[in-house]
């Protein structure tokens, strides 16, 4: 596993310099990792679903079929005054018990030989939540990453809380990249 300072040297996880503006965060390195900003929030929607084909599927003209996602609706925060700054407003969702997408201020860029996994920080599963992040391929790049919180228990959580963090893994060799329908898209907002 890399050491947070190798994760930020090889340049695998980011923040741009837009982000750092509109979110007003730093990245964050952890012991063995580097923590991420919770911006945005979906809830995956109960009555919609979802489609994940087999290699044989293809459409009308042939080509495979891709993956259909679920549909999932916006959370929209809440503002709350800071009394310590009259001036500037802090902003968090209630969220009760279901599914979401959520949303990181950081981007990641995975060379040939790094995968990763997005973890939860202890706090959030020490509240009832879990998140649970698939395998981050090698040559896999967002701007915007993001994955998937369970909530178990209602849960508060700040825009801009740092809930997850990314750990890296280094390959052996250089793997084949990632070329797949996700490569340079994000979740924010509900966009996937």
């Amino acid at each position: 596993m890399l050491t947070a300072k190798q994760i930020l040297d090889r340049g695998i996880v980011f923040l741009t310099d837009e982000a750092k503006d509109k979110y007003q965060v730093e990245l964050k390195p952890a012991q063995a990792g580097i923590d991420l900003h919770m911006v945005s929030c979906s809830k995956i929607k109960r009555d919609s679903f979802g489609i994940i084909y087999d290699d044989t599927a293809k459409d009308e003209n042939g080509k495979p079929l891709k993956t259909k996602i679920a549909e999932t609706e916006i959370c929209k925060p809440v503002k709350e005054p800071l009394s310590a700054i009259p001036e500037k407003d802090a902003q968090y969702w209630i969220l009760d018990e279901g599914e979401y997408e959520i949303g990181f201020a950081e981007g990641c860029n995975f060379d040939a030989m790094s995968v990763g996994k997005i973890v939860h920080r202890s706090s959030v599963r020490r509240n009832g939540c879990e998140i649970n992040s698939p395998l981050w391929d090698p040559g896999f790049h967002t701007n915007e990453m993001g994955t998937f919180l369970s909530v178990k228990n209602k849960i508060k959580i700040y825009v801009g809380a740092r809930v997850a963090q990314m750990i890296v893994f280094e390959t052996k060799e250089e793997a084949e990249k990632y070329d797949g329908q996700y490569q340079n898209t994000g979740v924010l907002n509900g966009k996937h």
